[in-house]
């Protein structure tokens, strides 16, 4: 909270939604948790959806749909940690 850049910061984080579920499972995450996530439905920040004209920011792909290729919303999170307890 207190940190002004991330080389002060000890936690933060960021959301990914532009993964398919065969690209998570390529990258070597459990297939079974990959499966299980919730499909992303779209972007709901107003001002981007205001401005998308043609609905590239919803995700199209449907349950019959090919499912290796439905987006995944994954989130990242970074923390900082002593491994060798000298305080850094």
């Amino acid at each position: 909270r207190g940190a002004r850049n991330i080389k002060d910061c000890n936690y933060c984080f960021h959301e990914i939604v532009t993964k398919t579920q065969s690209q998570l499972i390529d990258e070597g995450f459990d297939e079974d948790q990959v499966m299980g996530l919730e499909d992303y439905t779209g972007n709901t920040e107003v001002e981007t959806l205001s401005r998308d004209t043609v609905g590239e920011h919803f995700n199209t792909v449907s349950a019959s749909s090919n499912k290796a290729a439905r987006l995944v919303k994954v989130t990242e999170h970074y923390i900082r940690l002593d491994y060798e307890g000298n305080g850094r």
